[in-house]
């Protein structure tokens, strides 16, 4: 899988389903922070085949369920770039959605700069095809929105809540691994 260059040290598939995996996010500057990849490459998950969804949408409310227990409210993410080597997409040109743990109210903090639209997500992920978009899940409730033509910074929910986690300046995952939280987030899942 291409996305293996991305897995952390360990190579640790946390939990798996059919079509997808998830994996510890490097980068994981709060304990319990994964990403869910699908198994067949993908730029963005408004490219996920639709018979897909239920199935998706079953492994994250497993996850969201899992990961409160043991870390509290959970926030589901994606930047979800339309052509590759986007900055939207955090230079990795294959869809990983951010199931992170914190309380930041990331749709509050962003509605400033963004409308968001709420949506069912196994009926209308698919109308954010070829187009730059965010996608979030806050409260179990499922925003979009379309950021075509905006010039945003890589990353942008990512650092959001990095910097509501006080951690500025740190959410770059290339360069702040935050390999103790990795294994942390494993133990949960052992």
């Amino acid at each position: 899988m291409e996305f293996t260059k991305y897995f952390t040290t360990e190579n640790t598939v946390l939990h798996e389903t059919e079509n997808f995996i998830v994996i510890p996010s490097l980068g994981s500057f709060v304990i319990g922070y994964v990403l869910v990849i699908p198994k067949n490459k993908i730029l963005s998950y408004s490219e996920l085949d639709v018979s897909y969804y239920s199935e998706l949408s079953n492994l994250s409310r497993y996850l969201v369920s899992h990961i409160e227990k043991h870390c509290g409210r959970v926030v589901c993410f994606e930047h979800g770039p339309s052509v590759p080597e986007s900055t939207l997409g955090c230079g990795i040109d294959y869809a990983h959605l951010h199931v992170v743990p914190t309380d930041c109210p990331v749709k509050l903090t962003l509605e400033k700069k963004f409308s968001f639209v709420k949506f069912e997500i196994q009926s209308n992920w698919k109308q954010f095809e070829n187009k730059d978009y965010l996608y979030l899940n806050e409260n179990d409730q499922d925003y979009f929105a379309d950021i075509s033509g905006e010039n945003i910074v890589s990353g942008l929910i990512r650092k959001t809540i990095a910097e509501f986690e006080n951690h500025h300046h740190r959410h770059d995952w290339r360069q702040h691994r935050f390999e103790d939280n990795i294994k942390k987030t494993i133990e949960l899942f052992n």
